[in-house]
């Protein structure tokens, strides 16, 4: 007599037949060309348009038709041009990303795709290669997956991505998806990976833009050009989540429509200044009372006081004390960073310095959790990763005796300078190397790799070098980054002196703020006052003169610039209340009043000029109030 199955191999059977069923119809679907979800629609965001990258140009025959960067989006794209059909014994390779992929603050010529181009036909003579740059300033992993999906049109072979910095740059909102549990969310990402759910959800009518998708322009709307720039940001946990699950998304979608179309792809886990670029912003990670927040500022500036008397024991322990408050501040964990670097505790300065990145509010920097999603997906999707940053940490630890990458390594925050870009060409190459793609030469470390050098660096002019620093000064300044964008305006400053170039202003401007900052009066009055002769409309280098002028109690002086300042721009309540002050102490008392009235008639909701028009005589002790309050977004 058969013995009948028990539950659980009925249970089993039943689950192998269901498994295989499915496994079967995904065949026949993908036989059929029906693609998942995933790589058709993104749920999370969609377009309001679409501007294509490339357009066709045809030149008289029989030459073929060539494919170039479209005139409409040179604002963020490089020139590139290639022949529509590729020929077979060309490989072709498409590098996607940001603005490091683009090669900011320069442009392709000096990112690692001119490097790359450059190079591999001097390391592998076998085939004809073809490098086309189609990194985008300001892309975020969502574009760059609308990218890939024109470029694999055009028959790539290989697709280089480098992203992850830029995830945080435009407004988005996951309205759906923040009532959505995570095992449902698991559920639904999974169903999006499957053949049989598209043709489902196709077959039952779904709208292509489901209504919890959030509608981005055509083009990049970063939250920094608007006029609140970084004040627009503030701490939210829940929309951080959401924002590293859609760069998962996009990470995968990319891999699999890379695949889908027949190309390979290589996965670059980007690289950021560690220790030379402090935090966009700071905040509390939890509500404070008045006093605890005035006594964690008062702890900071102890500490920072502290520093700059070399006591960095002391500075520590003050930010101990504060950390005991709020440990929640991406200042406190850059300016601790500093200290144990300065310290040569340079392992723990490293973990400061992640940590400073990880709680900038403004997050322009990738997240430690970004490496970890490019990581998950290199391991899950069997792609071979270029961990930049370990690259870099290795190198700095090699060449200056700690992990920290700065400024050796980078001209900003996250965009390397030219020697870098030529490191991470050369691991792409090692990596192709070892997949058996790249066949290189045994010396071409040496000769070749010093001839390309040579080449691509004669490209650099110093005009073309200077002026690239100098709108990389301005981007930062406007983001209230003034330290950071000094040093780099008084390197284009100075590089203009040396070759004898025609003066640059705006150069000179950025330079002369951040030399009055660092104390060098003497030297920022120079610079200043050659802006203000050249320029006389630039009411900033007027103000910021007066109040240099003011300071060294040379009051003609500072009037003077200050009135030159208000003709320019006559409804700015600063420079009357700044120019009241001058008033008061050369004994101009009615003069004085004037101003201040003046003042508070532009901003009455300003309690410092209703304070001056009802005590005038006391109001020179607010002009360091009104300096740092008008200089703040300088």
């Amino acid at each position: 007599m058969t013995g009948k199955l028990s539950f659980r191999k009925k249970a089993l059977y039943a689950s192998l037949v269901t498994t295989a069923f499915f496994a079967a119809i995904e065949c026949l679907l993908a036989i059929a060309n029906v693609h998942p979800t995933l790589t058709i629609r993104d749920p999370y965001v969609g377009f309001e348009g679409s501007i294509p990258l490339f357009v066709e140009h045809r030149s008289p025959e029989p030459s073929p038709v060539v494919v170039q960067t479209a005139a409409n989006k040179l604002a963020y794209f490089n020139h590139q041009a290639f022949p529509k059909t590729k020929s077979n014994q060309t490989f072709r390779i498409f590098c996607l990303g940001g603005s490091t992929t683009y090669g900011q603050p320069y442009n392709d010529s000096t990112s690692f795709c001119g490097w790359l181009r450059e190079l591999l036909p001097n390391v592998d003579s076998s085939r004809r290669w073809e490098v086309v740059n189609a990194g985008g300033i300001s892309y975020a992993s969502y574009r760059v997956a609308a990218v890939l999906e024109e470029v694999l049109r055009y028959s790539p072979d290989l697709v280089i991505v480098y992203t992850g910095h830029n995830e945080f740059l435009e407004e988005r909102s996951y309205r759906e998806q923040r009532t959505e549990s995570p095992g449902v969310r698991r559920l639904t990402s999974w169903l999006h990976r499957t053949r049989t759910f598209s043709l489902l959800d196709e077959l039952l009518g779904q709208q292509p833009a489901p209504n919890g998708r959030w509608l981005l322009p055509a083009e990049v709307d970063a939250i920094l050009d608007h006029e609140s720039g970084p004040h627009s940001y503030h701490r939210d946990e829940m929309l951080r989540a959401q924002v590293l699950q859609h760069f998962q998304f996009n990470l995968d979608k990319i891999v699999q429509l890379s695949r889908s179309a027949g190309a390979e792809v290589l996965l670059v886990s980007p690289a950021a200044n560690l220790k030379d670029f402090s935090p966009f912003k700071s905040e509390f990670s939890q509500a404070l009372t008045a006093a605890s927040e005035e006594r964690w500022f008062q702890l900071f500036a102890d500490a920072e006081e502290l520093k700059s008397k070399r006591r960095p024991e002391k500075a520590l322990a003050a930010l101990s004390l504060a950390a005991d408050i709020d440990d929640g501040r991406a200042d406190l964990h850059f300016l601790r960073g500093t200290l144990l670097q300065e310290m040569g505790r340079y392992t723990e300065a490293k973990t400061a310095f992640l940590q400073a990145i990880d709680e900038d509010i403004c997050a322009l920097r990738a997240l430690p959790k970004i490496h970890s999603a490019i990581e998950h997906t290199a391991l899950s999707q069997r792609v071979p990763l270029i961990d930049f940053a370990a690259i870099l940490d290795h190198d700095c630890l090699r060449s200056y005796g700690h992990p920290c990458p700065g400024r050796e390594y980078f001209v900003d925050h996250v965009h390397p300078n030219v020697a870098t870009h030529r490191l991470l060409a050369m691991a792409i190459i090692e990596a192709l190397d070892q997949r058996g793609i790249v066949h290189p030469i045994e010396d071409w470390r040496s000769e070749p790799l010093a001839a390309v050098s040579r080449k691509i660096e004669s490209r650099i002019s110093p005009d073309f070098q200077s002026r690239a620093l100098t709108n990389l000064a301005q981007v930062l300044s406007w983001a209230g980054k003034q330290q950071e964008a000094g040093p780099i305006a008084l390197q284009a400053v100075a590089l203009r002196a040396e070759h004898k170039l025609s003066e640059d202003f705006e150069c000179q401007f950025y330079a002369g703020v951040y030399l009055a900052m660092q104390g060098a009066t003497e030297h920022a009055i120079g610079l200043l006052a050659n802006v203000a002769k050249n320029v006389p409309e630039n009411s900033q280098a007027h103000w910021r003169l007066a109040t240099l002028y003011y300071e060294q109690d040379l009051f003609d002086a500072a009037r003077s610039h200050l009135e030159r300042a208000i003709e320019i721009e006559p409804g700015n309540a600063d420079l009357h209340q700044m120019l009241g002050v001058i008033h008061a102490d050369m004994g101009e008392k009615a003069a004085s009043l004037r101003c201040f009235q003046q003042a508070y008639k532009l901003a009455p909701d300003n309690p410092r000029h209703l304070e001056s028009v009802r005590s005038p005589g006391d109001s020179s002790q607010s002009l360091d109030a009104t300096v740092n309050h008008s200089h703040a977004g300088g």
